[in-house]
């Protein structure tokens, strides 16, 4: 062996051994290294997270990471690095996406790492005079390769762990788009619908009286005595139907606005007890209620929160055939107050009660005491801004409360 390859032999295993002793050297501070970088992250303002967690969860795979780090000291060995460290680093990236770590904090605890394990380095060169030039460079340089494939493949597994978290909200924000435009086509068309047939009916109806009127004038001018008072009695209902559909429809193409000004409650209340007391003490019925706990004034659409109030009492004097009906104005809360309407007649099952003031069943039959009066009331009551509750059971009487802001304004 000449005396060149004798000095390469003794130079490589100079290197060979001084790297081992580093990596012994390593291997011995992992406690104390394991310290400081614990320290200097939970310092660190930049990495907040980490104060979420406890030590152990901080800790997660760095002695694993660290321990490859001293092997691959000893051994240089690349398949080493590929098959060790690579599955270390993949598990810790996928633990700080469990954490709550933000890709950023990931990459400057691990670079809190890299520099607390370079002064561990040059604290070892200090106490071993054979570290020096080459082997020091060759050490860096291993070091730096090592927490350089660290970094790529726990960044990498971190941000495979977050697209598949992206991948799985998409898909289920597409499939919730999917529904909710279904679910909006149908409602479309229900509403097309609906329009429609208020359309077709005014129509229809707008015809059917002319041709009365006409059939009507006719009889006059020839005598029709109570024919002629029944036709009229009939002219009358019509006329209050077409213009109930011609409201409803107005009220579904939400082309129908609202009057806001300040009112008296008190003198509506009055009011509708006027108009609606002879009724009820026509039939024998009692006509109880009153307005109480109410300020001298509201903000609201006044015409049409009588027509609610009159569709209700309307509704409760024809189903009530004994006892009594009752009109209420009252303080719900501090922003709400209440219109109520109750009536001691028959009642409603629970699945008649649901469909109150939804005109039709879903056999296209309607419901008792439902119809186009409540159907616009119900509209009346969204527009408003309220909200209706009904409390009935069937042989016991009806209750419909209508609540609505004391300080409705139009929009």
């Amino acid at each position: 062996m000449d005396s060149d390859t004798q000095r390469s032999f003794h130079d490589s295993e100079t290197k060979r051994l001084t790297l081992t002793q580093l990596a012994d050297y390593l291997q011995a501070q992992m406690g104390a290294v394991t310290d400081q970088w614990l320290l200097a992250v939970r310092r660190d303002p930049e990495i907040a997270a980490a104060d979420r967690l406890t030590h152990q969860q901080l800790v997660d795979h760095l002695p694993d990471i660290y321990r490859e780090c001293c092997n691959f000291l000893r051994t240089r060995d690349a398949a080493a690095l590929v098959e060790g460290a690579k599955e270390d680093a993949k598990t810790h990236g996928g633990v700080r996406w469990a954490d709550g770590y933000q890709i950023e904090e990931l990459i400057r605890e691990l670079e809190v790492f890299r520099g607390i394990l370079a002064a561990t380095i040059a604290r070892y060169g200090e106490l071993d005079p054979r570290f020096r030039g080459p082997i020091e460079s060759s050490a860096s340089a291993l070091v730096h390769r090592f927490l350089g494939e660290v970094m790529v493949n726990s960044v990498a597994q971190y941000a495979e762990e977050q697209h598949a978290v992206v991948a799985t909200y998409t898909r289920q924000l597409e499939a919730a788009n999917l529904e909710l435009g279904r679910a909006n086509a149908t409602l479309q068309q229900a509403l097309t619908d609906r329009q429609r047939l208020t359309a077709v009916i005014a129509h229809e109806v707008r015809n059917f009286l002319q041709g009365l009127k006409y059939s009507r004038s006719l009889e006059q001018r020839a005598g029709g005595g109570h024919a002629g008072e029944y036709a009229n009695a009939q002219l009358r209902d019509v006329e209050d139907l077409l213009t109930q559909l011609l409201d409803h429809s107005l009220l579904i193409a939400n082309a129908e606005p609202v009057a806001s000004a300040e009112f008296d409650p008190a003198l509506l209340h009055e009011e509708l007890v006027q108009l609606y007391r002879p009724a009820a003490q026509k039939k024998g019925l009692a006509f109880l209620g009153g307005c109480t706990e109410l300020p001298d004034s509201v903000m609201g659409d006044r015409l049409k929160i009588k027509q609610i109030a009159s569709n209700l009492l309307s509704n409760a004097l024809e189903y009530t055939a004994r006892g009594h009906v009752s009109l209420t104005f009252g303080n719900h809360d501090a922003d709400r107050w209440v219109v109520r309407v109750a009536d001691s007649g028959p009642g409603l099952s629970d699945t008649a009660s649901e469909r109150l003031f939804g005109g039709l069943a879903g056999n296209g039959e309607l419901v008792p005491r439902s119809g186009i009066g409540l159907a616009i009331t119900k509209d009346l009551v969204d527009l408003l801004g309220g909200s209706i509750q009904v409390v009935t059971k069937a042989g016991a009487g009806t209750v419909i409360e209508i609540v609505l802001p004391i300080g409705h304004r139009a929009v």
